[in-house]
This record gives C-alpha cells, structure tokens and sequence, in this order.
C-alpha cells in the first residue's frame, strides 16, 4: 500500500503572480507529497512558468485564464516516476499513471461541472 501525504484545494485561480505565490507557499508549508489543485485558471503559455515557480514536478489540464483547469503538484524528491499522463482536453481532469515508492499507482484530478444540467454528462 502506498503510503504519503495527499491534499487537494480548489484555488479559484492562480494566474495571478502573487495569489499563486501564496498559493504555492502555502502548499509547501503543508508538507504534501502530491497537492491536487482545482480551478487553476491556467493555460498553456504559463505553465512554463508555474512549473519554475513550483521548483518541481506539475502537471496541468488547462482551462482558460480565467476559468477551468486542474493540476497536480508534486514535492521535490518525493519518490514518484510518472510514466503516463492523460489530459483532458475540456480541462475537467488529468490522470497520471505513476510509479511511487516503488509500486503502481494511478493519480487523478477531477474537477467537474457545477451545473446540474452537464453533471449527468460528465460522469458518464
């Protein structure tokens, strides 16, 4: 059984330089291995960016600046190999099948619509 710390928060956006600092920092101090973020308002021009901010492994499925997008951040020598990524291309989930500590896993974010009338759909 795979053993480490797992936290997930819906960020409600982080294009923003100094919200994603706080954000980011925040994450840190928390001591998580793998963090699952939440309606990261990101796309793919920054995420070069956000992945030097972070200073370690982040994976994103990206929505617009201002709506949509999941991540999943993981701790700097945290030992955790990804051998395949699925992204969403509507930016609802990511799927990263990985190697930690030495056995299989599978990490995913989700994020889903919060409208009644596109829940059906989505799930199915």
């Amino acid at each position: 059984m795979v053993t480490g710390k797992f936290i997930s928060r819906n960020v409600r956006g982080i294009s923003n330089f100094r919200k994603r600092k706080t954000i980011f920092t925040w994450c840190r101090k928390q001591k998580a291995d793998v963090i699952f973020l939440q309606e990261t308002h990101s796309t793919k021009d920054n995420e070069t960016i956000w992945k030097r901010e972070w200073g370690a492994p982040l994976f994103c499925s990206h929505g617009a600046n201002n709506a949509r997008g999941v991540a999943i951040l993981i701790r700097n020598n945290f030992d955790c190999v990804v051998e395949e990524t699925v992204v969403d291309t509507s930016s609802s989930f990511i799927i990263l099948k990985v190697i930690l500590k030495g056995e299989q896993a599978v990490l995913v974010n989700v994020h889903g619509p919060n409208r009644d009338t596109k829940l059906v759909d989505f799930y199915h």
